[in-house]
């Protein structure tokens, strides 16, 4: 039985409270939701768990709806998963009202609650968790990929927040143009402020990104060129720092038949300045014929394996023939076995031979205990080694017990550890996967086999019986014998009992199976005997009349039995009083029989009807509902 503490929205002086729409969420990720849905209760609805569903129209675990309740109101609630109380949750914590319940302050505006996570007060909040973005949610606890941000040198306003280039040029006048002495590449270099931004270079109508150095406040820009003798260069550099204002520089420069900048040469045989060609070479070095452009002539070209790292490679060889022959091997991984489990490993490859660690010289190994175990594999006088660690993990250990009696109405509850990755409810003797997943509410009879799989793959079992226990059903007779009672227990299903015998307007009490005592027992003093066993108890009572109490006619019955509100009495005309009095032997009330008898006000419980026929008494066990 659940006891609930309610909140009630208060009327005053006539002044009606305003509605608002508040949206109420609950995160079922981590609950196994039940197949009747997900329900809310609370002060607003009765209380009522199954007339408020929930919905997860997207499928994302948070359950929601949204009801029309008054402003600036408190109100109590939970939410229940499934239908029916026994499924709900108890909340404590900065959300609750201190009685399991959640606790509600509406506002004066519409509301949409937190996804509050079942039973308990953390929450699940989508939104942008990236601090950087334009549309960062401080209040989001997980991202749901909305982040926005500015692009690249705006403000999430669409702002330009880039400096300005404010000057371009010559810095240490040292010129524009320069070449190294040391390697004769030509150089462009040039200056700016700030020390930001890009430079582009445009030489002959081509763009090249120059290099960067850092000169403090200002900026040194500079690339190498690989000039052309006799030629004209036309270059601009322009420097900018993305959306913000840039700056530009151009001029030209010429080489001579040297190739020297505004310079000049004459011709030497080959051309400006240089000697004669070289047998096989043209004037510039290259060879006559190359056909493979890898500058060895033609006439000069080796071939073989020109790969060091292959099984032939020929050292005097220029020119690769594809002959490369390689020996690698690295198929084998670590691995981890449940125990008893054994591992093939198959090298499908062909190799002049295989040495396995154990001494085998196959292409296969198999392993049945944990180690370190290596091959080597021999081709064309090349060798490899693979090696892989094996290790074996034990199997999970389950053990839920041998028999379970259950009662009627109850069920089973099988705890499992939560390390498991699945777990499987399969009938012994066919094998029919009875639950994969719910291990909860297991009540009919039957033997039962329950499978495991941890993390690794493991799998373990145990078997286990379930057996159905019936209620007790209380029995007896009994003898008086010069004071002296003797009880004869008749009782099935019983493993305790417990008499009251009112005599006198006495009680005595007594737990023995049966009872022998000296007694003075009158009519109408009662023998109450309650039987016991774990599924409940079962009580039948016996009004003493040892003189003149009588069976029942066979004509006469009173049905239904157990009743909610009135008894009928068939052939009641015989009869000229009845009684009706309490376990204890207490009146309740007395009256002319007829056919109807109006017991609507009397309370759950069992009482007995006695009857008054021809100065005999009859008696007869009622039971209210």
């Amino acid at each position: 039985m659940k006891y609930f503490i309610f909140l009630y929205t208060v009327l005053i002086s006539g002044i009606c409270l305003a509605q608002i729409d508040v949206t109420f969420k609950v995160d079922m990720q981590y609950q196994t939701v039940s197949s009747n849905g997900v329900h809310i209760a609370g002060s607003m609805q009765d209380w009522n768990p199954s007339s408020t569903t929930l919905s997860d129209n997207d499928g994302d675990g948070i359950w929601e709806v949204t009801l029309t309740l008054s402003e600036n109101t408190a109100y109590e609630y939970k939410f229940i998963n499934g239908n029916s109380w026994g499924n709900d949750e108890s909340v404590f914590g900065s959300c609750g009202a201190g009685n399991s319940n959640r606790l509600l302050l509406t506002s004066d505006q519409n509301m949409i609650l937190p996804a509050y996570v079942f039973n308990s007060c953390d929450f699940t909040a989508y939104g942008c968790t990236e601090i950087t973005a334009c549309n960062y949610n401080s209040e989001a606890t997980v991202d749901d990929g909305s982040c926005t941000y500015a692009n690249i040198g705006y403000d999430c306003d669409g702002n330009c927040i880039e400096s300005n280039i404010e000057w371009i040029g010559d810095q240490n006048n040292d010129g524009f143009i320069s070449i190294d002495p040391n390697s004769g590449d030509a150089y462009i270099t040039i200056e700016s402020f700030p020390n930001t931004g890009s430079a582009t270079l445009n030489l002959n109508g081509n763009d090249y990104p120059m290099n960067y150095s850092d000169w403090g406040n200002n900026a040194h820009w500079y690339i190498s060129l690989e000039l052309n003798p006799s030629n004209s260069y036309n270059w601009t550099v322009e420097i900018s720092n993305l959306c913000a204002t840039s700056q530009s520089y151009s001029d030209s420069f010429t080489t001579d038949c040297q190739n020297v900048i505004n310079g000049s040469s004459e011709d030497l045989g080959c051309g400006c300045g240089e000697p004669e060609q070289q047998v096989g070479y043209d004037c510039l070095g290259n060879c006559l014929e190359d056909s493979d452009l890898d500058g060895v002539c033609d006439a000069f070209e080796i071939d073989g394996c020109t790969d060091s790292l292959a099984c032939n490679f020929n050292q005097n060889a220029t020119q690769d023939n594809g002959s490369c022959i390689y020996l690698q091997f690295d198929q084998l991984a670590d691995t981890s076995l449940c125990s008893s489990s054994t591992l093939e490993i198959v090298i499908n490859e062909s190799y002049d031979s295989y040495l396995w660690s154990n001494g085998d010289t196959t292409n296969f190994i198999q392993i049945n205990q944990a180690g370190t175990y290596f091959v080597t594999l021999s081709y064309l006088g090349c060798q490899t080694t693979d090696t892989i660690n094996v290790s074996y993990l034990p199997i999970p250990y389950v053990d839920v017990g041998d028999v379970f009696n259950v009662c009627s109405g109850s069920f089973v509850d099988l705890e499992v550890a939560d390390g498991w990755s699945s777990t499987l409810l399969l009938d012994f003797e066919s094998g029919d996967t009875i639950f994969d997943a719910n291990l909860e509410s297991l009540a009919s009879p039957g033997q039962y086999q329950l499978v495991v799989t941890d993390s690794a793959g493991c799998i373990g079992y145990d078997i286990f019986e379930i057996i159905n226990s019936p209620l007790p059903t209380a029995n007896f007779d009994y003898s008086i014998s010069e004071n002296l009672l003797i009880t004869n227990n008749l009782s099935t299903n019983a493993n305790y009992f417990e008499w009251n015998i009112i005599h006198h307007e006495e009680i005595t009490i007594d737990s023995a199976q049966n009872l022998s005592l000296d007694i003075e027992l009158c009519d109408n003093d009662t023998i109450v005997l309650v039987a016991h066993n774990d599924c409940g108890t079962d009580t039948m009572i016996s009004i003493v009349n040892p003189t003149n109490m009588v069976a029942f006619d066979e004509t006469f019955s009173v049905y239904p039995n157990p009743f909610y509100d009135v008894v009928f009495l068939n052939d009641f005309e015989s009869f000229k009083k009845y009684y009706i009095k309490d376990l204890n032997g207490k009146l309740i009330t007395s009256g002319k029989p007829s056919s109807i008898l109006n017991l609507e006000e009397f309370e759950r419980g069992i009482y007995h009807l006695i009857l008054l026929k021809d100065n005999k008494h009859v008696t007869q066990k009622l039971l209210k509902l």
